[in-house]
């Protein structure tokens, strides 16, 4: 019986030896400077944007497939985001951008970053 159970398990052993061995390699997304260095002052933009309160600035700098995820893991669209760039209705207290993390892959950049902002929205104050 214990000789049954250890076959079973050098038996599943190999199995996932030779199933990790058949996949391609693991390779990072590559790191083009050019890129990054573009992708990060275009956030920089953004960022003097919202605090400007410039839908437009902000409208030009995202793109028509731009998607925000939030702290909570919520996302809002595009047309959203531009809709928050304005004074009256999300007045900014504090927005900074730090931590920046950009990655490249062909004509896509994913960008990460800590961010802490602190203001109203819609008469109600927040912070994250």
């Amino acid at each position: 019986m214990l000789q049954s159970r250890a076959m079973k398990a050098m038996l599943t052993f190999v199995l996932v030896i030779s199933i990790a061995s058949a996949l391609p390699p693991r390779t990072p997304m590559p790191r083009v400077s050019e890129d990054i260095t573009a992708v990060k002052k275009a956030m920089a933009e953004l960022t003097k944007a919202e605090l400007r309160y410039d839908a437009k600035a902000v409208d030009r700098l995202l793109d028509e497939n731009f998607i925000y995820v939030g702290n909570d893991g919520s996302l809002i669209s595009r047309i959203d985001f531009i809709r928050l760039t304005d004074r009256s209705r999300n007045p900014l207290d504090l927005l900074e951008i730090t931590d920046v993390d950009v990655r490249t892959i062909g004509d896509t950049a994913i960008a990460t970053a800590l961010i802490h902002e602190k203001g109203l929205i819609d008469g109600r104050p927040y912070e994250f």
